[in-house]
């Protein structure tokens, strides 16, 4: 009986074949997701795809992550600056990563939020900073704070 409606109905079968392995893959192992907003120019643009890596989850200085915090509508697209076990501190303009001073965020940052004092960041949580830091909501509020692996939902392919 199974046999036969599969042999009348072959189309079908192959779409739900297909549509199966497109939600599995978009579940657990990658993602398409279209950016909104300015906060990662020049690197990323709004309007921009990005392919994230929803497997891996090795998460270091530099990589671009896809966030979702529970009090945010949507995804936050960022830039890890710091990991766990790091000490954070913006002070003048300048970002500290365990001390030493940043140069590529030397004399941007108008704004220190949660950072103006020093942060250790525990296990499992990450410091984050959009590129365009004038027009990024990061980890320097307080409404995003530092990030939790568990908020993670994937690394940015480059």
């Amino acid at each position: 009986m199974i046999l036969r409606f599969i042999k009348s109905k072959p189309l079908l079968w192959v779409a739900l074949v297909i549509l199966f392995i497109t939600w599995y893959i978009s579940s657990f192992w990658y993602q398409l997701m279209l950016l909104q907003g300015e906060s990662m120019e020049p690197a990323y643009h709004s309007g921009q795809f990005l392919i994230l890596d929803k497997h891996s989850k090795n998460y270091n200085y530099g990589d671009v992550i896809a966030i979702k915090k529970d009090n945010i509508n949507g995804f936050l697209v960022k830039r890890i600056v710091a990991i766990p076990g790091d000490s954070v501190y913006i002070n003048n303009g300048v970002l500290y990563i365990n001390g030493e001073a940043k140069k590529e965020w030397q004399e941007i940052i108008d704004f220190a939020g949660i950072a103006k004092e020093p942060i250790v960041l525990r296990e499992a949580n990450y410091f984050v900073l959009g590129d365009n830091i004038k027009e990024s909501k990061d980890s320097r509020y307080t409404e995003i704070g530092l990030i939790n692996q568990n908020e993670i939902i994937g690394k940015v392919l480059k």
